[in-house]
């Protein structure tokens, strides 16, 4: 996976997109396009300009990892634990579960993983937070599709792992798998990045 390093470039210098404009006369949509990394290509021409601009190599105006991934699916399973009080018998909190599917193409065998995330609901706080996280038991640590995450998430630049967070997120809200929490702030944790749901605001 192939992406350009403008916005990262800009704030370390602190220029904005309109600052390249006047001082190159790109586009804006074509500034747009590469500050948001929402374009298929950019023309030597342009990146000769922008990399004079910012005095920088061509090296650094890319990143690069070798994953591709597409998040294909999210949804809750028919598993769940409840826990109740010793003492009196009162229900505690209800451990709910959820698969996540990803295509990822790591260079050696490309292939469509699952991946098993658990949430515990304490049903005496309606007002807490809801956690959903990627179960990181022993028995998944020694699964491939774990592994691959793993190197994916520790091993590629930040901009890659950000926006897998980001494109779960929006794939997470598409489905509308969590909207009978709406009323509740819900993250999904995947290793130790964070993102999150909010059904609110849409």
């Amino acid at each position: 996976m192939l992406k350009n390093n403008l916005s990262v470039l800009l704030a370390e210098q602190g220029y904005s997109a309109t600052d390249v404009y006047n001082a190159t006369k790109i586009s804006k949509t074509t500034l747009t396009s590469l500050v948001n990394n929402t374009g298929k290509g950019v023309q030597f021409d342009t990146i000769n300009s922008l990399c004079k601009f910012l005095k920088v190599e061509p090296k650094d105006f890319f990143v690069y990892t070798i994953y591709d991934y597409e998040i294909r699916d999210f949804y809750q399973t028919d598993l769940f634990y409840t826990s109740n009080d010793p003492k009196n018998g009162d229900l505690l909190y209800i451990q709910t579960h959820y698969k996540l599917s990803v295509f990822i193409d790591d260079g050696i065998l490309p292939t469509q993983f699952e991946y098993d995330l658990t949430a515990i609901d304490d049903v005496n706080d309606p007002t807490a937070g809801l956690v959903i996280e990627l179960d990181e038991d022993e028995m998944n640590i020694n699964l491939r599709s774990f592994k691959v995450l793993k190197d994916f998430f520790e091993n590629s630049p930040k901009i890659f792992v950000n926006d897998f967070m980001n494109d779960l997120k929006t794939f997470i809200e598409s489905k509308g798998v969590l909207e009978k929490n709406i009323e509740r702030k819900i993250t999904v944790r995947i290793f130790d990045k964070t993102t999150l749901i909010d059904f609110e605001n849409q």
